[in-house]
Formats: structure tokens, C-alpha cells, sequence
């Protein structure tokens, strides 16, 4: 019957040999997985440059809405301002009117997909 020790001792001696490069080739496999599937590695990566594109892009719709609410903003300065159509703009959203005035009131068609004909 052969013994633990002598059945160790004799894998060693016959994988002797080996074992210094079974056991580099097991750090290189763990340090090339980890290079691609890491927390930092080349996967994550490439997913951090699809969300730095994504983060540009929104940045770029961001810094438009900005321009459109500071036109607007300055459209409102007293240099710029029409009377008449600052009160027809404040009659239509306070829903307000004279009392001797008529107002009729169409559907948006563009906003409601509607296509208004009048008879």
C-alpha cells in the first residue's frame, strides 16, 4: 500500500519540472482575466466611453434648452418688448378677456393632430 507522503513525493518529482510554469501560467490566466473583465479592465472601459458619450450628448441638449430660455428671457426686456403681443399672450394663459370682446378659440391642430376646417 502506498502512503500519502510517498504518493506527494512522487508527483512532485515527476511534475517538478512543470510546477514553476503550471503556477506562472495560473497568475498570467488570473491577471489576463482580470485586464478584461476587471472592475478597471477593458470592458469597463469601453462601457465608461459609451456613458461619457451619452453624458456629451445630454450636455449638448442641456446647453440648447439654456440658449432657448435665455432668448426667451431677453425677448422680455423692455427694448424688445411688443405690447400687443404681451397681452394677447397674457390674456390667452390667464383666460381673460375685455367685456366687450369676443374671442373665438380654435383647437391647436398642430399640437392636437387634428385637421380643423371651418364650414
Amino acid at each position: 500500500m502506498v502512503s500519502m507522503t510517498g504518493l506527494l513525493i512522487g508527483l512532485v518529482g515527476r511534475f517538478g519540472k512543470l510546477l514553476p510554469q503550471l503556477i506562472g501560467l495560473g497568475v498570467f490566466a488570473y491577471f489576463a482575466f482580470h485586464f478584461v473583465q476587471g472592475e478597471r479592465g477593458v470592458r469597463a472601459y469601453a462601457k465608461l466611453g459609451q456613458e461619457l458619450e451619452a453624458a456629451w450628448a445630454e450636455e449638448a441638449s442641456l446647453r440648447d434648452d439654456l440658449q432657448i430660455a435665455r432668448d426667451r428671457v431677453n425677448a422680455l426686456s423692455a427694448k424688445s418688448l411688443d405690447p400687443d403681443l404681451l397681452e394677447e399672450r397674457a390674456q390667452a394663459v390667464l383666460n381673460y378677456a375685455r367685456p366687450k370682446e369676443v374671442m373665438i378659440i380654435l383647437p391647436d391642430s398642430e399640437a392636437a393632430g387634428w385637421d380643423y376646417q371651418a364650414n
